[in-house]
C-alpha cells in the first residue's frame, strides 16, 4: 500500500503506546513482522478481549538498530554489541514494553540523527533503497537500556494474530477512538490508562 500523509498520521496514533510482543525478520523474502498489543476500541460496546495485530513490512531493504545503556554518571551512552540475528531476542529481553515515542512511520530525519551514529548494526538486505521507514523504540530502567530500530520497507499490511487482513482505516479508527475515550475518562480505557503516558 502507498501511504498518504493522513494514513501515516492515523497509523502513528493507532500504534501509540502499543505493547511490543515480538518481531521476526525473514531475510529470504525481505519481510519484517512486529506483533503488537494495541490500544483500540469498537464504535460501541466493550473493549476487545484480543487486541493483537501483526504489522508486516514487505520489500525491506535495510535494518539498523542501536542497543545502548547510559548510567547517570556517564556523559556518553555505551553502545552494546548486537547482530540482526540477535535482534528478536534483544527485543524480547525488554519483557513487552510500550513503544516509546509518538511517531513510527516515515519519521523526519531528525529522529534518525539522534541515534544514527550509535549503531549496534546496520544491515543492507537489498540494493535498491525502500521508500518508507518504520522506527520502533524500547526503553527500561532509571539509567535506561534503550533499543532503537529502523526498518526501510516498500509496503505495509496489518493482520490479526491468525493472519487475517485488518482494514487499515478500521485499524486507524479503532486507535483514534481509544485515545478520544481516554481523554474523556471512558471507563473502557481505565485498565490501560495507568501505564499510558499522555501525548505531547
Amino acid at each position: 500500500m502507498d501511504l498518504s500523509d493522513v494514513q501515516r498520521k492515523g497509523l502513528n496514533t493507532a500504534l501509540s503506546e502499543a505493547t511490543c510482543l515480538e518481531i521476526d525478520v525473514d531475510r529470504t523474502n525481505l519481510v519484517f513482522r512486529v506483533t503488537l498489543d494495541v490500544l483500540t476500541l469498537p464504535e460501541s460496546g466493550p473493549a476487545p478481549q484480543d487486541r493483537t495485530v501483526v504489522v508486516t513490512c514487505s520489500g525491506i531493504s535495510r535494518i539498523a538498530a542501536s542497543l545502548r545503556t547510559q548510567a547517570l554518571n556517564q556523559s556518553e551512552p555505551l553502545v552494546l554489541p548486537l547482530t540482526l540475528d540477535e535482534l528478536p531476542e534483544a527485543l524480547h529481553s525488554f519483557g513487552g514494553c510500550h513503544l516509546h515515542g509518538w511517531e513510527f512511520i516515515d519519521l523526519p530525519e531528525s529522529s534518525w540523527t539522534q541515534w544514527g551514529d550509535l549503531l549496534s548494526f546496520d544491515t543492507a538486505l537489498a540494493e535498491d533503497a525502500a521508500p518508507h521507514v518504520l522506527e520502533l523504540s524500547q526503553e527500561e530502567g532509571m539509567a535506561p537500556r534503550e533499543l532503537d530500530l529502523r526498518v526501510w520497507f516498500t509496503s505495509l499490511q496489518i493482520t490479526d494474530r491468525d493472519g487475517n487482513p485488518v482494514d487499515t482505516q478500521e485499524f486507524i479508527d479503532g486507535g483514534r477512538r481509544w485515545w478520544a475515550a481516554h481523554d474523556a475518562n471512558d471507563p473502557r480505557t481505565r485498565s490501560d490508562s495507568a501505564d499510558v503516558a499522555p501525548p505531547l
